[in-house]
């Protein structure tokens, strides 16, 4: 009884509360950033792997499974590719560290956001 009362009440969780907005302003956003505008570093972090297919989208939702499945492998060459002295992002726009650090970190977020998002669905069996 105490689980049927406990579950009645729980408030489902939607994509908005793990920052997902999936008709935002150009598109999907997640954490408030445009996720389109962040591909191209993926694509680059993609490259450095042999592990997943090299032209996997972020911006796709049918792509989160597979993200959510190699977040681990995803964030650790994210990681290494900010403890490079000079990113790639810096060296070919000519923009600075911090910036291109910055830039690395919201796509960790991003791929965090989708991880956690995913998990949660498939741990309360949501479709």
């Amino acid at each position: 009884m105490f689980n049927l009362l406990k579950n009645f009440f729980k408030k489902e969780k939607s994509e908005r509360d793990f920052g997902i907005d999936f008709e935002g302003w150009g598109g999907l956003n997640i954490n408030n950033l445009l996720v389109s505008e962040f591909n191209y570093l993926f694509q680059y972090i993609l490259s450095k792997q042999d592990l997943l297919d090299k032209e996997l989208r972020i911006y796709f939702e049918e792509n989160f499974e597979i993200i959510s499945e190699n977040i681990d492998h995803l964030t650790k060459l994210i990681d290494e590719e900010m403890n490079l002295d000079v990113l790639r992002e810096e060296s070919h726009f000519k923009i600075s560290h911090e910036q291109a650090v910055y830039n690395m970190e919201n796509m960790k977020g991003i791929l965090i956001s989708i991880h956690n998002w995913t998990t949660y669905k498939k741990e309360n069996n949501i479709e």
